[in-house]
């Protein structure tokens, strides 16, 4: 292992929980994992939840804890990031999680789900769930997990952006035609990503390797330093959104090495 991890030992799951990480390595240390059961209900607007906080709050959208009946892991409480009608993409709160030591490696797990009906962004079609912050002497660079598409009926295609630091390759995209997640159901995303060489980030969705890359550039002297739920729906620009919409995430969980 690594670095010296610099936050205290990960709370204990509460209640019993089906989740599972199958492409998880053995042996890496957990610095989340997190069930959103213990966090108060209602809008997130300061404060932390089990280690998690907030960033870029304004009011383009909101995050808020709220309770469901459909976890496909047998949990109650989620995360939701909330859009008004006619969006307009790029921005708005963020939630986060510092990462300590001087770890290279990282493997994110989340449970996502997207509101049934969900519109993509019209304009890039770009609608980003998390990304990897890497910190490499100063400069910072990012590893989106991203679903690409827009509209209502357009098939959610996982992707890659990569915009680590001493260059990045840009779109990492799949060769995949068919299986793909849906709205409106929950899906278990997982990624892992190597900084020493061969550099090499991987994707699943519900155990489907979509994504194997190895020709990705950066983050060559960088460390693992941030994990963050962003909820980004594109860039600059109206998502064409008629309805309220939401994107949710359950149990998450990261491991470093």
């Amino acid at each position: 292992m690594r670095g010296a991890l610099l936050r205290g030992p990960v709370r204990a799951a509460s209640g019993a929980s089906g989740a599972s990480w199958p492409n998880e390595p053995a042996g890496w240390t957990v610095v989340a994992d997190t069930t959103w059961e213990a966090a108060d209900l209602g809008a997130w607007t300061s404060g932390t939840r089990d280690g998690w906080s907030i960033k870029f709050l304004d009011a383009t959208r909101d995050v808020s804890i709220v309770s469901v009946s459909d976890s496909v892991i047998g949990e109650s409480r989620v995360v939701s990031h909330n859009y008004p009608v006619a969006h307009t993409g790029g921005g708005g709160v963020e939630v986060f999680r510092l990462v300590g030591g001087t770890y290279r490696q990282v493997y994110l797990g989340m449970y996502v789900q997207l509101s049934a009906g969900f519109h993509g962004h019209g304009g890039s079609a770009i609608n980003k769930l998390a990304y990897v912050r890497v910190d490499n002497a100063g400069t910072e660079g990012l590893m989106w997990v991203e679903y690409r598409f827009a509209g209502t009926t357009e098939p959610l295609e996982p992707y890659l952006v990569n915009q680590l630091p001493n260059g990045g390759s840009g779109g990492i995209a799949t060769g995949l035609s068919s299986g793909h997640p849906t709205r409106g159901t929950w899906h278990r995303v997982e990624m892992r990503m190597d900084l020493d060489a061969p550099r090499r980030v991987r994707y699943w969705v519900d155990g489907t390797l979509w994504i194997d890359d190895t020709t990705f550039a950066g983050g060559s002297a960088g460390r693992i330093s941030e994990i963050t739920l962003s909820g980004i729906l594109g860039g600059i620009g109206a998502t064409g959104n008629a309805s309220t919409q939401t994107m949710r995430y359950d149990r998450v969980r990261v491991a470093v090495n």
